[in-house]
């Protein structure tokens, strides 16, 4: 039980995020046709309700979280 607690807490995500490779773009916006197909059915439903916010479930090193937060001015987080 104390690996799962360790794996739970703040301070292991933040540091597995420090220590990755991967460099996330804050200008991301999805260029390829099947980010653009994602992107289109997502932006859809955006523009037709009273959308104000959005959260992502398993959202670590997500690109369209941070990308819908900036191009429809929502509030976001994620999870």
């Amino acid at each position: 039980m104390e690996n799962i607690e360790k794996k739970s807490s703040k301070e292991h995500w933040d540091g597995s995020y420090q220590i990755s490779k991967r460099d996330i773009n804050p200008n991301w916006k999805p260029i390829y046709y099947d980010f653009r197909s994602i992107a289109s059915v997502i932006e859809s439903a955006i523009r037709g309700g009273n959308v104000k916010s959005i959260m992502e479930v398993g959202c670590g090193d997500s690109l369209w979280l941070p990308y819908l937060i900036k191009r429809f001015s929502l509030v976001g987080g994620g999870g």
